[in-house]
C-alpha cells in the first residue's frame, strides 16, 4: 500500500518515485575514419585522419515525472567517411562524432569531436572542430603535408586528436564516467599487459575501465576482455605493468567513453585510438573499428587505393538514482542492476523508461 509518497514492502519502506531527478551519460555514435586514396599523381595515394568520437554529455538532477515515457535512442557508427549519428535521452542529444579526412572528400567533418585531417601532399589538411555545443567534444588532429605523410587523429570527449607529422596523429584520450559504481578488486600481474583479477570486492571491469594498483602506469585502462567478462579472469590493458606481482589492490576511478580514431600511415603503423573505444590507423589495410558502445572513433583508413576507414563504435545511454526510490515501471531493452546504493539502467539498442 502507499501512504504519503511511500510504498511499504515486507517491513521495509521505499519511496514511490514521485519526481525523482537522475543522473544521465549519453554518448553518440563515433564517426567512420578516412580512407585512403590515390591523388592521381604518378599513383601516389593519401592516407585517411581518425575520426571524431560520438558526442558525451553527462549530468546530475535531471528531473522526471511519473507515468511519462521517456525516450532513448541509440547512435550508430559512421562507415568510412561518413558521420555517426546521434543518441538521444528525452531533451538530451548528443551528436555523432565527425568522420576523418579523406582526399576528394574534405577535412572530414564536424561532429560530437571533429575528425582528424589526411595527408594532402605539400600542406597540412586541418583537423575539425566540434559540433555546436563543444561540451560534447573536441577536434580532430592535422594532417602531415609531407611526403609519405600521415593523417591526423580525432578528436576525442577528453581531449584533442593528435597532430601528424614523422607519424600519424593518435586519437584524442575520451572522458572518464562515474555513474557506474567503481571497481575494486585484487589482482596478479606480470611484467606484460595482461591482468589478472583474482577475487572482486565491488563494481564491474570492462573495455574502458580506469585501473589503479601497485606497479601499474599511471593512466592505464582496460582494451580487451580475455577470461573475465566483468569480474574474475583477464584482461588487457594498454600498458605492461613494471614488475611481476600478486595480490595487487586493483580500484578504478571509472570508465573512459568515447575516444577519437587514430590516424593512418604510408609508411610507418597507424596511431592508437584513444582511451574509450577509439579504433586504430593502419598503413596497409582498413583502419581499426571503434569499439561499440562507447562511441569510439574509427581508425583513419589505409594509405591503399579505396581503402577503407574504420566503422565507429556504436554509442551507449546510462541513467542512474538512488535505491532508495522504486525501480522504473519499465525500461524496454536495458539492463538494469543495483549496485552502490543506486539503479543503473544501461542501453546499447534503443528503448525507453518509464518511472
Amino acid at each position: 500500500m502507499i501512504i504519503d509518497g511511500f510504498t511499504i514492502t515486507g517491513g521495509w519502506v521505499m519511496t514511490s518515485l514521485p519526481t525523482p531527478s537522475v543522473s544521465y551519460l549519453v554518448v553518440a555514435g563515433g564517426g567512420g575514419g578516412g580512407g585512403g586514396v590515390t591523388n592521381g599523381t604518378g599513383g601516389a595515394t593519401e592516407t585517411g585522419g581518425g575520426a571524431g568520437a560520438g558526442g558525451f554529455r553527462t549530468a546530475t538532477g535531471f528531473i522526471v515525472a511519473t507515468s511519462t515515457p521517456y525516450t532513448v535512442t541509440i547512435g550508430g557508427g559512421g562507415i568510412s567517411n561518413t558521420a555517426g549519428t546521434d543518441s538521444v535521452f528525452s531533451s538530451i542529444t548528443s551528436t555523432g562524432g565527425g568522420f576523418g579526412g579523406k582526399l576528394g572528400s574534405g577535412n572530414g567533418s564536424t561532429g560530437g569531436s571533429g575528425g582528424g585531417g589526411f595527408e594532402e601532399g605539400a600542406a597540412p589538411a586541418a583537423g575539425n572542430t566540434p559540433a555546436t555545443n563543444p561540451s560534447q567534444g573536441n577536434g580532430g588532429g592535422t594532417g602531415s603535408g609531407i611526403t609519405f605523410g600521415n593523417g591526423g587523429g580525432g578528436g576525442g570527449a577528453g581531449g584533442v586528436g593528435g597532430n601528424a607529422g614523422a607519424s600519424a596523429g593518435v586519437g584524442g584520450i575520451g572522458a572518464i564516467s562515474t555513474l557506474s559504481t567503481s571497481f575494486v578488486g585484487t589482482a596478479s600481474i606480470s611484467s606484460n599487459t595482461s591482468l589478472n583479477i583474482t577475487a572482486v570486492t565491488s563494481g564491474v571491469i570492462k573495455i574502458g575501465t580506469q585501473v589503479t594498483g601497485t606497479n601499474i602506469p599511471a593512466g592505464a585502462y582496460i582494451t580487451a576482455l580475455g577470461t573475465g567478462t566483468g569480474g574474475i579472469g583477464t584482461y588487457t590493458m594498454n600498458a605492461a605493468a613494471t614488475a611481476t606481482t600478486t595480490g595487487v589492490n586493483i580500484t578504478s576511478s571509472g570508465v573512459y567513453y568515447a575516444g577519437g580514431g587514430g590516424g593512418s600511415s604510408r609508411l610507418t603503423a597507424g596511431a592508437l585510438g584513444g582511451a574509450g573505444g577509439g579504433g586504430a590507423g593502419s598503413a596497409s589495410g582498413p583502419g581499426s573499428a571503434g569499439s561499440t558502445n562507447t562511441g569510439g572513433g574509427g581508425g583513419g583508413g589505409s594509405a591503399n587505393l579505396n581503402g577503407q576507414g574504420g566503422t565507429g563504435g556504436s554509442g551507449i545511454v546510462i541513467i542512474s538514482y538512488p535505491d532508495a526510490y522504486a525501480p522504473a515501471v519499465s525500461a524496454p531493452n536495458a539492463t538494469y542492476v543495483v549496485e552502490g546504493g543506486f539503479r543503473i539502467y544501461t542501453w546499447t539498442t534503443s528503448g525507453s523508461i518509464t518511472f
